[in-house]
Parts: C-alpha cells; structure tokens; sequence
C-alpha cells in the first residue's frame, strides 16, 4: 500500500490513501454535526439500510446511520434497494421505503400548540402515530405533491407512483361500476353530525368522531350536551342519535347476495333516538332487532323513535314492530305511541310522546336522504395502477383532501387520487401497499433487535450494510 507524508503543523502524520478518505469523509461530516447543535432534534434514525442520505436546508449532505439525529426541514433520501426507519420525538414511527424523499416541516409538542406536519415528496412511507396524533385530533397532517391527508387513525400506508404500476391481476378502472363489497371492516358512518360525538370501541378505546368517520361492530356512540349526529348504514338503515345517549352496534352484517345471512342487532344503552330500517329489515327482519336494557324492538320494515331512561317511550311513525317487554309483547301500529314506567306491567297507550324525545331530523327526512349516496360512502372499484396517490388504513381513520375534493377511509380501506382528480375506493390494496416494509412497534420489549429487523429484511438484507468505511 502506497503511504504519502502529510504535513500538518506542528507535526506529520503517515497514513494511507484509504485513510485520507476516511479521514476527509470524518472531518466533512464533523463540520456538518457543527450545525446541528443550535436546533431541537424532531426525531432519530432507527435503522438504515442501504443508501440513505438527509439534505440540509443549506444543501449540505450527510449518510445517515442507526442514531443520527434529524430535524425540521431535513430532507431524507433513500436510494435504490435501501430502507429507513425513524422515531419522531412523540412516539411516530415511520418506515421509508426505496426511492423516498421525506421530510419533517413542523413538529411541536408544545402544550395546547401540539402539531405534526410532514411532507412525502416522493415514494412511500407506512407510519405509525404518536401523541400529536392522540392529544390533538387534526393537528397530524401528511403533505403530498398531489394532496393533504389528515389524520385521525394510528397506522396508515401511502405511495405516490409517479409511473404505471400496475399489476397483473388488476383490471382497468375505467368507467368501473363501484361495489359496495359485503365483508368490510366499515359498517356505518357519520352523515350529520353537531356538538361533540365520540365512540368507544369493544376495546374500551375512545375516538372523536366527525363527518364521514366510519363506525364499527362493538362501537358505542357517544353523545354530549346538545349533540346530534345522524349515522348511516350499508344497508341504507339510518338513526338520529340524540343528546346525552349511548347508542352500541352490537352485531351488523349485510350479504345482499345472501340475505338469509344477513343481520343487524343494536342497543340503545341510554337516551333516545329516531330509526329507520333499511334493507336488512327487508331480507331478513326476523334478525334485524334493536334493543334496551329492559324491552326489544322486533323490526317489521318501519321508522321509529325510541327513548330510555327513567320511563321508556315508543312512538311508531311507520310500519309496524312487536315491543317485547319483561312481562309480555303487544303489536304496535304505525302513529302508536307507548310509554312504559319503572314497575309497570304492561306499556301504556299514550297519545304522544314528548317532544324533548324527538329533537334532530327525522332519518328519512329530504335533507337526510339527499346526502344519502351509498357507493360514494361505502363503494369501491378496481384500479389498473394508474399514477396517483395510494392510501391504505390499517387502523384508524383517515382523510384524503385534494382542493375540497375528500374520501373517508377506515379500517382497512385503500383510497387512490388519480393525476385527473378522482377518488375512490379501491376493492382490495395493491401489492405494493401491503409489502413488509412495516415499523415493527418499537416499544414492543419482547422483541429482541433481530427479531425486530427480521419482521422488515431477509437474512441477507441484513448482513449488507450498505457501508463502505465508518467514521467513529
């Protein structure tokens, strides 16, 4: 090896051409760090794979490795074949896949000022939301080239293909009829909504809800003081949920290509509300039921409201339904109304119900029924990979905004904006949404680093390094 005599004063040092790199690479990258110390880190890289460099706003380039620190505005590059993964300072975790760029604009846990701005610029990116996320509803945004997407779920995936990227066994997308598919995650959503409404999921875990937010088997729905929403379902059952009520969906399944399969059964827990049956009560009303805690609704094709509290009141404002109570059932025609109190045997006939128990729209009033647009709410379609933005929810909830124009997607759902403006839904995700270039949960301690890096890269990703001297 070739040994050349550099001179520094007051002294020399004989090193090799190998070493003058490493040396030159050492020294760049420490005057770089110089720069760093006078702004708040946002985050950190986890692991790197392959070619991953950030660019300072000052155009400075730096090879990024497990440990570095990131800030706002750093741009982050992954190159060909090469992976990253980063922790933001509230918990997020986003894993880049090749060929990304990506960066931090703003993120702030400032008290009461909590807010994540990101910007995907190209490629694709799978996140996982931290506390932005959870303490401020609609303070975490993803900015796209082609769009904003909101963010109100916890673990979502986006790609921006800027070439075709079609698949094989997609068919073109093309004036394609949408379909409301029959087993989905989705079962209802929020088609009017006032003041505040949440859900709590079977799992005990709450969520705000707002307008387009999709529902699910076990929610309860949630109203405060003065709040009323108004929900639809797949079938085209709807309620107005009324103030001060806890409304749960206990089992919901709509087969239309099955109707003997298909069912629903709801709970009204507390407060009052105002029904309207849809096709399921149609296919299959002998399993199409709405309950209290002491008296059950069997369904005859039919509107109407019903209260629960100290005093349970009916009033049937079409069709007809058997009120089965603890002691007995009655039939109940349309225009009826009942009342039945704590220790009374049989509901009363009364000639009205009171008013405070039939506030908000009636569910099939015109108003209501013009928003109703069930391929728009629940449909999707194929794609042929066309250009665009690609979305898939794993879990939570999230909003696609292109200049007013939005899609709604929950729980496994996929969405895609086309270079022409539409949106849709997509029937199933592409493959190259649902690769594992997934964040495993990082705070997870039963998993060790290999485990860890084994869920993203094969055996023989991981050996390479991608590196070809370290500077200590």
């Amino acid at each position: 090896m070739t040994l050349k005599l550099i001179k520094f004063m007051p002294f020399s040092i004989a090193i090799s051409k190998l070493s003058i790199v490493c040396l030159t690479v050492s020294l760049f990258f420490i005057l770089i760090n110089t720069s760093f110390a006078a702004s708040k880190s946002v985050g950190k890289m986890v692991f790197a794979k392959g070619i991953v460099s950030l660019v300072k706003e000052n155009k400075s380039i730096k090879i990024l490795g497990r440990g570095d620190q990131l800030y706002e505005n750093d741009l982050i590059r992954t190159g060909e074949r090469s992976k990253a993964i980063i922790k933001l300072i509230d918990g997020t975790q986003l894993s880049l896949i090749e060929n990304t760029h990506f960066t931090v604009k703003k993120l702030s846990l400032e008290k009461a000022n909590e807010k994540a701005d990101l910007h995907l610029l190209k490629g694709g990116l799978r996140a996982i939301t931290g506390l932005v996320n959870k303490n401020k509803t609609g303070k975490f945004k993803l900015i796209t080239p082609v769009a904003s997407i909101g963010i109100r779920g916890t673990d979502f995936t986006t790609y921006l293909c800027k070439t075709n990227c079609k698949e094989s066994s997609q068919k073109s997308s093309k004036d394609a009829e949408k379909i409301i598919k029959e087993d989905t995650d989705v079962k209802g959503r929020i088609l009017v909504i006032k003041g505040d409404v949440s859900a709590k999921d079977a799992d005990g875990e709450t969520r705000q809800l707002h307008k387009n937010s999709p529902l699910y088997e076990g929610d309860t729905i949630v109203t405060g003081r003065h709040a009323i929403t108004v929900i639809v379902f797949k079938d085209n059952s709807r309620t107005t949920v009324q103030a001060n009520t806890q409304f749960l969906i206990e089992n919901y399944a709509y087969k239309p290509k099955t109707p003997k399969q298909s069912q629903a059964s709801f709970k009204l827990i507390k407060g009052s509300m105002r029904f309207l049956t849809g096709k399921i009560g149609k296919l299959n009303r002998e399993k199409f039921k709405v309950t209290t805690p002491t008296s059950s609704i069997g369904i005859r094709g039919t509107g109407f409201d019903l209260s629960y509290g100290n005093v349970t009141y009916l009033f049937l404002w079409e069709g007809k339904v058997h009120f089965i109570y603890p002691l007995g059932e009655l039939m109940v025609d349309q225009g009826q109304s009942f009342s039945l109190s704590p220790g009374q045997l049989t509901p009363k006939l009364i000639d009205k119900i009171p008013a405070t128990y039939q506030e908000g729209p009636r569910p099939d009033d015109p108003e209501i029924s013009e928003q109703v647009d069930l391929p728009e709410l629940f449909g999707a379609r194929q794609t042929d990979g066309d250009v665009g933005l690609y979305v898939h929810v794993t879990q939570g909830e999230v909003e696609i905004d292109n200049d007013g124009i939005k899609l709604n997607l929950g729980k496994n759902e996929t969405g895609f904006l086309g270079d022409d403006k539409t949106v849709y839904r997509l029937i199933e995700p592409p493959k190259f949404l649902t690769d594992p270039f997934i964040p495993p949960n990082l705070d997870d301690k039963s998993l060790t680093k290999i485990k860890v890096f084994s869920q993203i890269f094969d055996e023989d990703e991981i050996k390479d390094t991608g590196s070809i001297c370290e500077v200590k």
